[in-house]
């Protein structure tokens, strides 16, 4: 069985959101709270020096609602923000860090959890991805409610697309990144080694 088969699996029995009328910004912030406790549940396994088929499951986890929560961001939430300041250089910065995010994303992929690269490169996206989010949260999320933005109307969306993102995720796998030719952001760390 390969990881992305464990992952859809493992991802399709946590919690699913209520689809009911929420706020964009209370719903993404929980994203974010759910992400976080997944990587304090994999530092707490390594602490205890835990077994292989748990760091791929909570790794899993970790992929499956980091690629789903930036492809979130990407198709309704920032959308929005380019409509109301009319700019793209706020979310320009953070497609970036998506960016680098799924490549990391994609290199975790690849790697057993026996690997000895496999923890390191965990502890890259989380060095990533945790200031990428309190970014978001200090940044544009507050920039979102000064602009009296409709984040019900958006949170609406946001459930609705989450709804089917969880769905589809049962058949055809976790977003991937572009295997391609990719150029990278200065921002992006890759680990090779």
């Amino acid at each position: 069985m390969t990881r992305t088969a464990s992952a859809r699996r493992s991802y399709n029995r946590t919690n699913r959101p209520a689809l009911r009328e929420v706020d964009a910004v209370m719903l993404l912030t929980r994203d974010h709270d759910t992400i976080r406790r997944l990587f304090r549940d994999y530092e707490s396994l390594i602490e205890q020096q835990g077994d292989d088929g748990t760091k791929a499951d909570i790794v899993d986890q970790i992929c499956g609602e980091l690629s789903l929560h930036a492809q979130i961001e990407e198709e309704v939430f920032f959308p929005a923000i380019r409509a109301i300041t009319g700019s793209t250089d706020l979310t320009g910065h953070m497609l970036s860090d998506h960016t680098c995010a799924n490549e990391l994303i994609a290199q975790l992929d690849e790697l057993e959890p026996s690997d000895a690269r496999f923890d390191t490169l965990v502890a890259a996206l989380c060095a990533h991805v945790v200031p990428h989010m309190d970014e978001e949260q200090a940044g544009i999320f507050l920039r979102v409610r000064l602009a009296e933005l409709d984040t019900a109307a958006l949170g609406h969306q946001i459930a609705l697309r989450q709804k089917a993102m969880r769905e589809d995720v049962t058949m055809i796998g976790l977003p991937r990144a572009n295997a391609g030719a990719v150029t990278w952001p200065m921002a992006c760390h890759v680990v090779t080694a």
